[in-house]
């Protein structure tokens, strides 16, 4: 009897056990799915998709011997996919279902969609403000460098 009652309750919790992770499993396809929208939204998808022909076409620069083919068919449709697939994930871990929501309504809104056309505008800004930074800053360490006899 002792062990009839040790394999209905092992049974049970088992059962148990695997609802609460089809219940979590489908929790975690509709916030990946949500994911998928949002990386839409935000443009994050097309830019990957920008960023490998960018990439692409320096290799093709630079190998100019190799057939374009050979480019052409390195990375495919499904390459791509598998990526945003991954970049999902990073999001599925780093943000709550509700965060997820909530900037799946800001890029909904007109200034969600504006912000995202200026963000090229404002990376390659950015970057060029960066780079002035960083050669002012190593101007000066060359000049520090210099006046203590580490630098000829």
């Amino acid at each position: 009897m002792n062990k009839l009652m040790t394999l209905a309750l092992a049974l049970t919790l088992s059962l148990s056990s695997a609802m609460v992770s089809t219940t979590s499993a489908e929790a975690g396809s509709a916030k990946l799915k949500k994911i998928h929208k949002l990386l839409k939204l935000t443009g994050a998808a097309a830019m990957g998709d920008q960023i490998m022909r960018q990439m692409l076409s320096s290799f093709k620069t630079r190998l100019p011997k190799v057939p374009h083919k050979f480019w052409d068919t390195l990375i495919s449709r499904k390459d791509i996919d598998g990526l945003i697939k991954e970049v999902a994930k990073v999001y599925e871990k780093h943000l709550p279902m509700k965060d997820v929501d909530g900037l799946i309504k800001f890029y909904s809104t007109p200034l969600g969609r504006r912000f995202v056309k200026l963000q090229p505008l404002l990376m390659r800004d950015s970057m060029v403000v960066g780079q002035k930074w960083g050669q002012r800053i190593a101007m000066r360490a060359q000049k520090k460098l210099k006046a203590k006899g580490h630098l000829k």
